[in-house]
């Protein structure tokens, strides 16, 4: 009976370890990239709009020299200002599943003004005027390709909203779980409290193992230094990301590993005091000649 329990301790301390890792995990994704937030406070982190504003000048370059209109054609059409407001709104589309529309008449208006100063008033026959029309319209479709406006951000929404409730649920589940393993390891040893402690502390222990574990399986499986996903903008903030959430469980993994040994020493230390405190009682209540 004693080797069950014992087995069934070590079962209870595993499954204590896991249990504890999945809530972490569940609130690690509903707290980063499942979060609105947490996102656009990445964006602006990683300079993402500045980024994409350099990647849109270079994108209208290459069609301002097939046009043959000047490079400064482009002044004061788009801003970084701009490019995060739509930006926002994209982000509002796939996490709030709203239908934001990014305006580009302002970036027509503003490239019609710049092209009539260019021809200064010069009389330009049809066909160019249709050439002119068509690089207006190339542009704006670039911008809206560029900032990654698709039919898909409602898709993204319903996604997006199905794993946030899978998460929210297998959460909740979790902790129930949690609660129910805590009992049952009280329960088993509640004439002996000390030893619950280096149960705790051998989960705890196991846990941190795990993270480091864990971390140091993906970054040698997996370079994410090197990930290219839509453009270089968008890669680094992934990468922020990455970056962030990997030092954090770090971070918690040593924390883990301390308060395991610290629970575990304290959990020894407390039992074998309870049981010289037991073997003094039993000495006591000796008679006194077997004392001698």
């Amino acid at each position: 009976m004693k080797v069950f329990l014992e087995i069934f301790r070590y079962i209870l301390s595993i499954l204590l370890a896991i249990v504890i890792l999945v809530i972490y995990i569940s609130n690690m994704f509903l707290s980063t990239v499942l979060s609105e937030s947490y996102v656009l406070s990445k964006f602006e982190q990683s300079n993402y709009y500045k980024k994409v504003n350099d990647n849109l000048n270079d994108n209208f370059l290459k069609y301002i020299m097939q046009s043959g209109l000047d490079e400064n054609i482009m002044d004061g059409v788009c801003s970084e200002e701009k490019i995060k407001q739509d930006t926002n709104y994209i982000i509002e589309n796939i996490y709030l599943g709203k239908n934001n529309e990014i305006e580009t008449e302002t970036i027509r208006t503003n490239l019609n003004n710049n092209i009539d100063k260019f021809l200064n008033g010069q009389e330009i026959n049809e066909e160019s005027r249709k050439s002119l029309d068509d690089f207006v319209d190339i542009i704006c479709r670039e911008y809206t390709n560029t900032i990654f406006h698709t039919n898909y951000e409602q898709k993204a929404n319903t996604y997006i909203k199905k794993f946030q409730n899978y998460l929210d649920i297998l959460n909740k589940f979790a902790k129930y779980v949690l609660i129910t393993i805590v009992i049952l390891i009280f329960i088993i040893d509640i004439k002996k409290p000390a030893r619950n402690i280096s149960i705790a502390g051998m989960s705890f222990l196991l846990l941190g193992i795990i993270f480091i574990y864990g971390k140091n399986v993906i970054i040698k499986n997996f370079n994410y230094n090197q990930i290219y996903i839509l453009s270089e903008a968008f890669s680094d903030v992934l990468k922020l990301i990455l970056d962030e959430n990997f030092s954090l469980l770090i971070v918690y993994a040593k924390r883990f590993i301390i308060l395991g040994i610290i629970l575990i020493i304290l959990g020894n230390i407390f039992q074998i005091k309870i049981k010289k405190k037991h073997r003094n009682k039993k000495i006591l209540l000796l008679p006194k000649n077997i004392q001698k």
